[in-house]
């Protein structure tokens, strides 16, 4: 088992939780607050009080590294060590990463909050800290757990999670085949967004029913645009985007999703002599509206970088993630898409290098030497698929990965096939 490193808010049980996991799974307990008081021979109060908090966060972060090196130990962070991206992606590369949630109710009827200088004055300043965290807290974890029960109850479910901890593995296709999708063992489905959002009302509600009754969600949808809702060029329409967007989210977060994908190669193409940079410029300002409708209905976006064969705008993950930090909305992620990597002539490395913005995977069997090919995996592995299942799980991604292919020929067959070999491959990398 690798390290557990334990993120919340101050009072969120951290530190009673990590020490019961270090006792139940015989591993080293790593108390960061505690490491950075030993070194300076005083209390986390007297440090802020003598030396201010950014002279803590230093000391902090220090700390962090050498715990991130240590091997078999629980780690439990300091409420605000969320706030140093560079902390947070030590302890993702090494550990997993779990964010013990919980109600702010609960904190103040449980902690003693005079050994906490950010608090002890005004308690409810938490609710304040909250708003600017856990955005982070989410955004870092690689393990979500609610810490609601008791201390026990929460310490079992951590074990628990963190020994079966494995990819989800869907496939895209239509919602209405949602129940065929569940007998062969798909974790969830990938659907079409304007698809749903073009459904009549009596037809949603019936598509509603359908995913009701299947233990199964489509969990994820693509397509996130039709193509007369254009992002780029000089019939841009805001009012039109917001319009679609409103009725679009309420439907995929109605039925269950959680990740929606933006492709839509054709909408965000920059037309011919149009400005580039204008252009991109675009992009970022659409990126805004998508990220705070995403945000009003609970949905991720994941940026998908398409090969140059489908738009000439994004068509890299390296250039993925710079579009992600230019928009800079919580809301808005990346995803890798192996048959759009290959083909765009990027390594499958490019995965480890942005694996703190890839909150979903796309994948098919696929060759550089012909962009044509986009098949469903077998065991034969022709195309090497496996490789790439083998780095997600040594950069520790523990997220949805997404089978997209073109093969129609023998389809049931060949969805069959595909989920015993990536599941395979899942399960023994």
């Amino acid at each position: 088992m690798k390290s557990i490193a334990l993120i919340g808010m101050s009072g969120s049980g951290k530190s009673t939780i990590g020490k019961l996991l270090a006792e139940k799974l015989n591993m080293e307990l790593i108390d960061t607050d505690q490491m950075v008081q030993t070194q300076e021979g005083c209390t986390i109060n007297e440090i802020f009080a003598e030396k201010g908090e950014a002279y803590f966060r230093v000391k902090e972060a220090e700390a962090i590294t050498l715990a991130s090196n240590e091997k078999d130990a629980i780690i439990a962070c300091g409420g605000g060590a969320v706030l140093n991206e560079e902390s947070m992606g030590l302890l993702r590369k090494k550990c997993d990463v779990v964010y013990l949630d919980t109600t702010i109710e609960k904190i103040l009827h449980q902690t003693d909050f005079s050994d906490r200088p950010l608090l002890k004055k005004n308690p409810q300043k938490l609710y304040e800290m909250l708003e600017i965290r856990e955005p982070l807290y989410k955004k870092y974890a690689t393990i979500i757990v609610d810490n609601i029960g008791s201390v026990e109850q929460t310490t079992d479910e951590i074990i628990k999670i963190c020994g079966r901890k494995s990819m989800k593995l869907g496939l895209c296709a239509p919602i209405t085949s949602i129940k065929q999708v569940e007998e062969i063992g798909y974790d969830y489905i990938e659907a079409n967004v304007a698809s749903l959002a073009a459904e009549t009302e009596e037809s949603f509600q019936e598509l509603i029913k359908l995913v009701a009754a299947s233990a199964i969600k489509p969990e994820c949808f693509n397509c996130l645009l039709p193509g007369n809702i254009l992002l780029v060029g000089e019939q841009v329409d805001h009012k039109l985007l917001e319009e679609y967007l409103d009725k679009a989210f309420y439907r995929v977060s109605a039925i269950g999703g959680k990740i929606v994908v933006w492709g839509s190669g054709f909408v965000r193409r920059c037309p011919e002599g149009f400005d580039k940079q204008r252009a991109y410029q675009q992009l970022v300002e659409a990126g805004g509206i998508i990220g705070q409708y995403a945000e009003k209905y609970g949905l991720t976006i994941v940026i998908e970088p398409l090969n140059p064969n489908e738009t000439n705008m994004i068509n890299k993950v390296t250039e993925g993630a710079l579009l992600v930090k230019s928009i800079n909305h919580k809301n808005i992620l990346l995803l890798a898409d192996l048959y759009h990597l290959i083909n765009s002539g990027e390594s499958i490395n490019v995965v480890a290098q942005e694996q703190e913005l890839i909150k979903h995977i796309h994948i098919a069997d696929s060759i550089v030497t012909d962009v044509t090919v986009r098949e469903f995996p077998t065991m034969e592995d022709k195309y090497n698929t496996s490789a790439f299942i083998k780095l997600l799980k040594s950069i520790g991604y523990a997220e949805r990965v997404s089978l997209e292919c073109n093969g129609r020929e023998n389809y049931q067959e060949q969805i069959v096939m595909a989920y015993q070999a990536v599941k395979s491959w899942l399960e023994n990398a």
